[in-house]
């Protein structure tokens, strides 16, 4: 960059024939002149000048990439030292025995260049120093060969001239590139600014847009709820209320799903950050999606097809697995006849992995739109029956996120194919697939005694009509005090499951209360905190501790996982995410 500011400045335009004339005046004025040799010189002057003026412009003007740089450097640098010779050819055509004004006044000349050439040659100092010997060194050599006491002077301070000027040069040049440097490195900044701040705009204008969107899909079934709420207070038959009761599951499951697929977008960017990336095989992330995506392609009569295969990949099996259910069940929902597939190959050291359909297909204008937040390009009077717009857009962000290549091949009537590309596990690095231990049935868990721990009263009710459902043995409160005065209580030989709420409306927190139950009563008491927090600091604190996590809303069997684990577990705490 600094050679280019070197190349790209303005000599002094102009002013080397000005200043040659101004020399010969003075010599014409003071002493005899041969005008015809004086022309010439001030031509000489005039020619060379106008070639770095032209130099200057025509590298303006091309701005050549940083490869031809050195060939133009060296070109201006030729023409400096063609201009440095010209004015150091001054004294020797100017020079006439016995006249000082014909020593003196080109040695004026020469001082002038020297002191201009400090300034626009010295980023570059070859330059600075190939045009200063060339000014200084041949008037010097000719001064003092001549003999006079007049030209030896002269000469001898020339010469001692020449290393202060080229220090001088020097420093100029340190002081330029400090300058240069930092006027790139404010500009650099500025740029950064501006992109910093266009980032933060889109962030600013995304959010917006997607908590309009979550916030009217969200507002639709609490509509609904709250006339089907107050109908079912009113209605004096039960076949009303048997009419409303399933009208109040249908709100209640809308409610789930869209909260769970928002949640997705608000958990990704923490799954992404603690993914744990290990060898997995490919076949049994396949086997695992195939049970979230078969029943809905079996209801619309869809074949869906696995194709068997022996790769392994490098990635966060959980995350791959959202990313293929994701791509099927979007493949299902637009195919209304024929198959999807979901298949593998390897390419280098990839694995592509595809999930086509013989669907609709996706046309070109759409198919940046598809995976933006709450687009359907199929649905755009907003129909919950239809999804909401999320999966795709947790595709992508799960994608750039981990750093896998996401391709889309599309063709309007005849289906799409998605494509994403992983790092390849080999043989060597895959482990023995893990078993999942199958849930205990109801009555392996009717003897367990569990406290539950939280403020809000509708919980409270729904939680302990589950657990008794269930036969266990339940107790159920609202504070830290009233849990730790039931666990006080206890049987000395009993063991207690402890569900306790995280964010209590006061009081302390569930972690903080997993404190006080532990110290007074170790392990004899399985702590798990139920909690709709996304914070990574919450989350970490717990795993810190070893305590299991429930993410809200909790399903019934995560709930019942959560409290078949054995108090003697040692594997990694439990967390289990909602959906």
């Amino acid at each position: 960059m600094l050679f280019r500011s070197f190349i790209s400045r303005e000599m002094f335009v102009g002013f080397a024939p000005v200043s040659a004339t101004i020399v010969c005046a003075t010599v014409a004025a003071l002493g005899q002149i041969d005008w015809r040799v004086a022309a010439v010189w001030i031509l000489l002057v005039a020619l060379v000048d106008q070639g770095l003026t032209r130099i200057d412009k025509v590298f303006r003007a091309k701005n050549p990439p940083d490869d031809r740089l050195a060939a133009w450097g060296w070109g201006k640098t030729t023409l400096s030292t063609l201009h440095g010779l010209a004015w150091g050819l001054s004294p020797i055509l100017l020079h006439k025995p016995g006249s000082p004004a014909t020593v003196l006044a080109p040695l004026w000349g020469i001082v002038n260049l020297s002191a201009a050439s400090t300034f626009s040659t010295a980023s570059f100092p070859p330059c600075m120093l190939a045009t200063m010997t060339a000014a200084i060194v041949p008037a010097s050599i000719f001064l003092l060969y001549t003999g006079g006491s007049i030209e030896t002077i002269s000469a001898v301070c020339l010469l001692m001239s020449w290393p202060f000027v080229l220090l001088i040069g020097v420093f100029a040049a340190r002081n330029s590139d400090k300058f240069i440097i930092s006027r790139l490195d404010t500009a650099d900044l500025l740029e950064q600014q501006k992109v910093q701040t266009r980032l933060i705009q889109q962030a600013h204008a995304e959010r917006t847009r997607f908590f309009s969107a979550a916030s009217h899909d969200l507002r639709q079934p609490l509509h609904a709820l709250g006339f089907y709420v107050s109908l079912m207070g009113s209605a004096s038959a039960d076949k009303d209320r048997r009419e409303i009761l399933p009208r109040l599951s249908e709100c209640a499951t809308s409610l789930d799903r869209q909260f769970n697929a928002i949640m997705g977008v608000a958990e990704t960017d923490s799954a992404i950050e603690h993914a744990a990336i290990k060898p997995t095989r490919l076949q049994d992330v396949f086997e695992r999606a195939r049970v979230s995506v078969e029943p809905e392609a079996a209801l619309k009569r869809l074949r869906l097809r696995l194709v068997p295969t022996r790769l392994g990949v490098m990635v966060a099996p959980d995350l791959l697995e959202r990313v293929l259910v994701n791509l099927a069940i979007n493949a299902v929902r637009y195919t209304t006849t024929g198959r999807v597939l979901i298949g593998a190959r390897r390419k280098g050291e990839t694995v592509q992995i595809w999930v086509a359909d013989t669907g609709v297909g996706i046309a070109e204008q759409d198919r940046e739109r598809i995976f933006e937040d709450f687009v359907q390009v199929d649905n755009p009077e907003r129909n919950r029956e239809k999804g909401f717009g999320l999966g795709l857009a947790i595709v992508r962000r799960l994608c750039q996120g981990l750093g896998w290549k996401l391709d889309l091949h599309s063709e309007v009537g005849k289906g799409s194919a998605f494509v994403v590309t992983v790092p390849l596990a080999t043989i060597a690095q895959l482990t023995a697939p893990a078993t999942d231990a199958p849930l205990p049935a109801l009555t392996q868990l009717q003897r367990l005694n569990v406290l539950f721990v939280d403020d809000d009263s509708l919980v409270r009710d729904a939680m302990s009509r589950m657990l008794a459902d269930w036969g266990m043995q339940t107790r159920i409160c609202r504070t830290g005090d009233e849990a730790l005065a039931i666990l006080a209580q206890r049987e000395p030989q009993s063991r207690w499951h402890a569900l306790l709420d995280h964010r209590p409306a006061e009081g302390e927190t569930g972690l903080a209360l997993a404190d006080r139950i532990r110290t007074l009563h170790g392990d004899a008491v399985k702590v798990v905190l139920v909690t709709g927090e996304t914070d990574d600091a919450v989350l970490d604190e717990a795993r810190r501790r070893g305590i299991g996590v429930l993410r809200k809303p909790v399903k019934p069997i995560r709930l019942r996982a959560a409290l078949s684990a054995p108090f003697d577990e040692t594997r990694p705490p439990l967390e289990a995410r909602a959906g």
